[in-house]
């Protein structure tokens, strides 16, 4: 049985010249769970892609007013770091917005340009996040590879 080096050879270049899209439609495949990711920073850490704590611009003190607190322990809510959540319409419109070759966090809430100008940094994963995501979309990687290349 013989086999076609030549098939392989021109499906692998023109799969190098589609990584993009393929990286494309394996996040949007897992569009859900990377938002989370994102997501879980702001409640469970308070930390933005750097692994920072998030702070509101120009303000000297950490984390919450004093009056934000108490309402925040009314609503049972986290308040030893801030969250960027009250009632969760920001966080429950988050979504991914894809470019040719790259993608960028935001939230189609009323709220978003107001937090992005008081807070720094509140959208994009941390290294951690990102070894996360990388292990999400690497099966469907994988499968896009293979049907392009191998079985093309």
């Amino acid at each position: 049985m013989g086999y076609d080096l030549d098939g392989y050879i021109r499906r692998l270049k023109e799969a190098q010249k589609n990584l993009s899209s393929f990286t494309i439609d394996a996040l949007k495949k897992n569009e859900a769970e990377i938002v989370d990711l994102n997501i879980s920073q702001m409640e469970e850490s308070g930390v933005t892609h750097k692994g920072e704590e998030i702070q509101r611009r120009g303000v000297s003190y950490r984390g919450y007013s004093p009056m934000t607190v108490q309402i925040k322990r009314l609503k049972g809510q986290e308040t030893k770091h801030i969250t960027l959540k009250d009632e969760g319409d920001f966080h429950n419109k988050m979504k991914i917005v894809y470019n040719q070759d790259s993608f960028t966090f935001t939230s189609d809430d009323d709220k978003t340009e107001e937090l992005q100008s008081y807070y720094s940094d509140i959208f994009g994963l941390t290294d951690q996040n990102i070894e996360e995501m990388k292990d999400l979309i690497k099966p469907d990687l994988i499968n896009i590879f293979r049907n392009e290349v191998i079985d093309g």
